[in-house]
């Protein structure tokens, strides 16, 4: 799999650089696609963390637009002639290592020509460039992906063994549960906080046992299936499918070819009913939470339209991004996405078009929880402002475009901004203390809607900020909010000092050791326990209240799980080359391979079922009992609890998409 770096200019082409982030992302994963909002880590000297990351790349692209030779700083000096500006140190350090640079221009850019360009940067006029037009951005960039597989120096990973549906469906080709070092960001810094002195007191979690009801029965595991859907793997767009939540209706993409097999006409395949046909179609189909609409974006005689519950809306030039498209609120009555109209972006919501802006934040616009609230981004004149319930804030230099956050109970709101060389918070309309900077994708309200944390950087050390309150500085942070407890006084996060990664809850920092896992610390439903896994000395452990399980070689991400009655708790482990499911400290069965779904328990706390794979194939557990053989588990699809004695889940036997219903009686 390539190891593919996005190089972009802030001023210039954030949305395609997002936009283009995310199609690589779909096409070859995140770990193998970097881009500095996303991957690079805060904390760490931006030329060291420049030189790791290239380090580890076959490929730059180097997205250009307008705007991209001539921006210039606060002082009207042009950004490449700064040593330090951090584009010419990606395309520079790209060039001096001998790694594959590729020109991508965007908005119609033209290549910039050798004399325009520094002395360090000439080599890039000579390399091949690559146009990606907005009326043609599917099969522009679908045309890059071939190119970057063709050019690929790494060897791909192999498919698991006995795995025969496409790569759409778990496990994929990369294994899903491999713990790694945690991560954080750097360019857009990160948001978390730590109080020496917590205001809710000293921690009041105990090392009880609380694993006191059993868990399995002696009943039996009854299994049927019903056929969704049958797919014709040689005619559809593998990355299109959606499954709705309730996992009863499957969507994808599918191609029409006509003469000598050449693509003419795209279509959305629901359930096997088809729709009109277009010209092409976005990646992105989605489902509304309840179930009851579709939409998707499709293309007719040049023009964009977006299809929500089958009738065409609006006529625009491009509509919204792969990642995006349209998005339906939490009550599912009300939708929005983004458009384009003669070179200006709009945000439309319920059918009613904004204003023409010059650029628009790559998210687009979100709902708040109750569905009532609507706040989005907006780029003019070279400043930013913040609309939220069509008011407009004051202007800004940069908006964080991580982390537009509703409060649970969508009364509040908060976004971070730059105006000059600082960052800051504003909450509720009011504008917090400038920071050094802050962290995206880190902002977090507690469950109750009281408390509210981000990260900050100070004097080159990260700090969680809660309420404004300024923790511990830490050299990084875990790249994972800091995680609130069900009732809101309590909160935990992960933080490195000195090259050892630690726990820190209410505080007060627990034990160092060699690395957390991805996932972070769980909180039990009730709020009186904590979970989270650690390595020490090349072993995973799963540490509960301060207390450590058996020693593993590694642990399932998605797999740490309290029961609702918080009396139990679950997670994956590996041993040798087998992995496990732990329940309460004993370990279930052993298999080949977990699924990357999470394991749920029933309602009542009594079941608990999970994907795994064995010799012959894919099964379902409940109980330490299996059910059915499969070829893969659909990904998109989780397994869901009915009622206390019944579930489902999305499972495939060659082309055939089965929903299978499990009951235990």
């Amino acid at each position: 799999m390539p190891k593919i770096f996005v190089s972009y200019r802030r001023e210039d082409s954030p949305g395609y650089a997002g936009r283009l982030y995310d199609r690589l992302h779909q096409e070859f994963g995140r770990e193998s696609v970097f881009i500095d909002v996303d991957t690079l880590q805060p904390g760490d000297d931006f030329v060291d963390a420049i030189n790791d990351t290239l380090g580890q790349c076959d490929i730059v692209l180097a997205v250009i637009g307008p705007r991209w030779l001539t921006a210039e700083d606060e002082h009207h000096r042009a950004r490449l002639d700064d040593d330090l500006d951090f584009v010419r140190l990606e395309i520079q350090t790209a060039l001096d290592r001998k790694i594959r640079v590729i020109p991508v221009l965007v908005e119609r850019a033209k290549m910039p020509r050798t004399e325009e360009l520094p002395a360090q940067l000439k080599g890039l006029a000579r390399r091949q460039a690559i146009e990606l037009s907005d009326t043609r951005w599917t099969y522009d960039v679908g045309r890059l992906v071939e190119n970057l597989q063709a050019v690929s120096t790494r060897d791909r990973s192999a498919k698991p063994e006995g795995t025969k549906a496409p790569s759409i469906f778990v496990p994929p080709e990369q294994p899903v549960h491999a713990p790694a070092a945690p991560e954080t960001n750097l360019r857009a810094p990160v948001t978390q906080h730590t109080q020496n002195e917590p205001a809710i007191g000293k921690p009041t979690f105990v090392p009880t046992p609380i694993f006191t009801v059993p868990v399995f029965t002696d009943r039996r595991l009854i299994a049927s299936q019903q056929r969704l859907v049958s797919i014709d793997y040689g005619n559809w767009v593998e990355k299109s499918l959606t499954v709705s939540p309730d996992n009863r209706r499957i969507a994808y993409i599918e191609k029409k070819t006509g003469f000598l097999g050449f693509v003419t006409k795209y279509c959305v395949n629901v359930n096997g009913t088809l729709s009109a046909e277009y010209e092409n179609a976005k990646i992105k189909i989605t489902f509304s939470p309840d179930n009851s609409r579709l939409a998707y974006a499709a293309q007719r005689d040049s023009k964009w339209f977006v299809i929500i519950d089958g009738v065409e809306v609006g006529r625009y030039d491009d509509v919204g991004d792969p990642g995006t498209c349209v998005s339906f609120s939490p009550d599912s009555r009300r939708y929005t996405y983004l458009a384009k109209r003669d070179n200006k972006w709009l945000v439309v919501i319920d059918g009613k078009e904004s204003r023409q802006n010059e650029g628009l934040l790559t998210g687009g616009a979100i709902f708040s929880p109750d569905s009532k609230r609507v706040a989005y981004g907006a780029y003019n004149n070279n400043k930013w402002t913040v609309i939220v319930d069509s008011e407009e804030s004051i202007q800004y230099d940069a908006i964080l475009d991580a982390d537009f956050t509703f409060s649970p109970d969508s009364r509040r709101f908060a976004y971070g901004t730059r105006n000059g060389d600082k960052w800051s918070v504003t909450v509720d309309g009011v504008e917090g203390p400038r920071r050094d900077a802050l962290a995206g994708d880190y902002f977090v309200f507690s469950p109750d809607s009281r408390r509210f944390a981000y990260c900050a950087r100070f004097d080159n050390k990260w700090s969680v900020v809660i309420d404004e309150q300024e923790g511990e500085r830490f050299d990084l942070i875990m790249k994972r909010p800091v995680v609130f407890s069900p009732d809101g006084r309590h909160y935990a996060y992960g933080a490195q000092s000195n090259g050892k990664w630690m726990l820190v809850r209410d505080g007060i920092k627990d034990s160092p050791c060699d690395a957390l896992l991805k996932g972070g610390p769980v909180f039990s439903p009730d709020s009186q326990h904590l979970a989270l896994g650690i390595q020490k000395n090349g072993q995973w452990f799963v540490v509960r209240d301060g207390q450590e399980s058996t020693a593993y070689d590694d642990l399932a991400v998605n797999y740490l799980l309290f029961s609702p009655d918080s009396k139990h708790l679950a997670y994956g482990a590996k041993r040798r080359d087998k992995w496990t499911v732990v329940l309460d400290g004993k370990e279930i069965r052993e298999h080949k391979d977990l699924a990357n779904i999470f394991p749920v328990f029933s309602p009542d706390s009594q079941h608990l079922a999970y994907c795994a794979r064995n010799d012959s194939g894919w099964v379902f557990s409940v109980n330490d009992q299996e059910a059915n053989l499969y070829d893969g588990i659909a990904k998109g699809g989780q397994i869901v609890f009915d009622s206390k004695d019944s579930l489902h889940a999305l499972a495939v036997k060659g082309p055939d998409v089965f929903r299978v219903d499990l009951s235990i009686r």
